[in-house]
């Protein structure tokens, strides 16, 4: 099990804001979507959570895709094959996978990292 995750740094006040994505609007970054989306793999918050997720077989596979608190209500989708999902509070974060709504990972409170991959081609 890892240890939970440090806070993020905040941006330097030249940067712009990180976008949020929200479930009523249109998609907010790259792979932030609408939950109604065709992706693969869509998160979902019934709790605030931090979440972090990895495309492990992009080139960039040590870049996450999305690292940021999933807001209660809010998804994001992302395309890809197979991922690596770190969720600060899994109980809180339905993973839905091609289609099927999972729930969440597991019940506990404690930050989990796991994998998961799309098996549509």
């Amino acid at each position: 099990m890892e240890p939970p995750l440090p806070p993020m740094a905040p941006a330097p006040a030249s940067a712009p804001a990180a976008p949020e994505a929200t479930t009523n609007s249109a998609p907010q970054t790259d792979e932030a979507v609408n939950p109604d989306s065709d992706k693969p793999l869509i998160l979902t918050a019934s709790r605030d959570s931090f979440v972090r997720v990895t495309d492990l077989d992009s080139p960039d596979g040590d870049k996450p895709l999305y690292a940021a608190v999933l807001h209660s209500g809010e998804s994001v989708g992302f395309s890809g094959h197979k991922f690596s999902i770190n969720v600060g509070v899994p109980s809180a974060v339905d993973i839905r996978l091609d289609g099927v709504n999972y729930g969440p990972h597991s019940d506990q409170e404690a930050p989990e990292t796991f994998t998961v991959q799309s098996h549509v081609q």
